[in-house]
């Protein structure tokens, strides 16, 4: 196994025990931040040749977290495409704090036939302190499984679990 490259691109070059030649290219893009970038892998093994694509950016002054990455030839999941945002947002007030943090994301991918994509999750968890004692908690988290939609609920005030619509409530 050998390599060739720099700081933009990395090509590795290997062979397999049975004499399959394997070729690894690695492809960073501009900017070169570490805070918003996209990588490209590119992988060649006669006569498949597979790519994949990852890109993300934050934003720590607004509370965003975005990442995509899609994919082509896969072993597992065949063409895929994964996105990802995550925020919050802190309130602080005297001796109150209140942060809420939020999430949602998407998964699609073809291989698997038995399963039905995409896969689309929310999130959402809040909490709440006064002088530093734990006052209010509640998560939820909303998605679809199989084309039938959920919801996961947690709450400290009132103490309430469910997960609908499989029970609860």
């Amino acid at each position: 196994m050998y390599y060739l490259g720099d700081k933009k691109k990395m090509d590795i070059f290997s062979t397999l025990k049975d004499g399959t030649p394997v070729n690894t290219t690695i492809a960073l893009k501009e900017p070169y931040s570490y805070f918003q970038n996209s990588l490209e892998v590119t992988r060649t093994k006669k006569p498949l040749t597979q790519n994949a694509a990852i890109s993300w950016k934050v934003e720590l002054d607004t509370g965003r977290v975005e990442v995509e990455a899609a994919g082509t030839n896969a072993p597992k999941f065949s063409d895929f495409q994964i996105t990802r945002f995550v925020g919050w947002d802190v309130n602080y007030n005297g001796s109150e704090m209140e942060m809420v943090i939020t999430s949602s994301g998407i998964l699609s991918a073809n291989l698997e036939k038995t399963l039905t994509f995409p896969y689309i999750t929310d999130v959402r968890i809040s909490y709440k302190t006064i002088a530093a004692l734990f006052v209010d908690a509640n998560l939820v988290i909303s998605g679809t499984l199989e084309k039938q939609p959920f919801e996961l609920k947690f709450n400290t005030s009132p103490l309430q679990f469910s997960l609908l619509p499989y029970f609860g409530e």
